[in-house]
């Protein structure tokens, strides 16, 4: 299942600033790496968005239209980015799973995929997320 190599963030967080690393610094590459690997996938998700869509417009009714009402579909998408750490401590994109396992199998599974799920519904539901 893989859960032995699977590592809580907190986890992961703890033995790297006992390794002497900053998590503030880490987290902050981190961040850049997955807002550069977004900006490289938008435009295929955009297509994927655009082919969900196809059509719904057309089947509002134009009382619908007037009211500014839509059958805009709110589909969204799970990305699970693995995120390796080299020798120098610099975080390496290993790959982007457009499909994530959300089995659980394991502790560790719990504590990375229940928070990962309320927070995307969260953002779809338009709840408060902090």
């Amino acid at each position: 299942t893989g859960a032995e190599c699977k590592m809580a963030m907190h986890e992961a967080f703890a033995d790297l600033e006992a390794a002497g690393l900053h998590r503030e610094t880490l987290w902050a590459e981190v961040e850049r790496l997955v807002a550069l690997t977004m900006v490289a996938i938008q435009p295929r998700l955009a297509v994927h968005y655009r082919a969900a869509n196809k059509g719904a417009e057309k089947e509002a009714s134009m009382l619908d239209k007037i009211r500014g009402k839509t059958t805009e579909s709110k589909c969204f998408q799970v990305l699970g980015l693995d995120v390796m750490m080299d020798s120098a401590k610099k975080p390496h994109l290993l790959e982007i799973n457009a499909l994530p396992s959300f089995t659980v199998g394991s502790r560790t599974d719990v504590l990375i995929k229940r928070p990962a799920l309320a927070g995307a519904m969260a953002l779809v539901c338009g709840l408060d997320v902090a």
